[in-house]
């Protein structure tokens, strides 16, 4: 499913609506940059020249959705610390898995307070912390905390 269209084509399982869907530009994106054409005509020669032994290649697109069907349980806590010398403390229970939740949170937190983002990072006024000691890791991560 790679998402398109309109109504249910466009719709995630939880009644999401996909509002900036790139699925289909990485999707392309990635057949070229991979060479898949190429390498799965290169596997069919040799697997023509050879009965005994075979090669093959894949390619195979997979969502995985980090969420519950009962949406009450999507949800997550966040504690925001201003500072009198204008530094803030941002403490989420998400779990960084190389998704960018830090980066995503820093963002928000940033807009919410009416600042830049990049400016507020070179300042190193800006922080993030994911841990279970100050905010509880949301429902979802199920698997511990970063």
């Amino acid at each position: 499913n790679l998402y398109g269209g309109t109504g249910e084509t466009n719709t995630t399982p939880y009644g999401q609506k996909i509002e900036d869907n790139r699925i289909r530009r990485v999707w392309e994106e990635l057949l070229q940059s991979s060479e898949f054409a190429a390498r799965r005509q290169r596997i069919a020669n040799w697997n023509g020249k050879y009965q005994s032994r075979k090669r093959g290649i894949a390619i195979t697109p997979v969502k995985f959705g980090i969420s519950f069907t009962l949406t009450f349980l999507n949800q997550a806590g966040a504690l925001v610390l201003v500072y009198q010398d204008g530094s803030v403390q941002v403490n989420h229970g998400g779990t960084e898995m190389g998704q960018g939740i830090h980066t995503n949170i820093a963002a928000i937190a940033a807009r919410e307070l009416g600042l830049t983002l990049v400016g507020f990072l070179r300042g190193r006024r800006f922080v993030i912390y994911a841990g279970e000691e100050r905010i509880a890791v949301s429902a979802s991560a199920s698997a511990g905390a970063s």
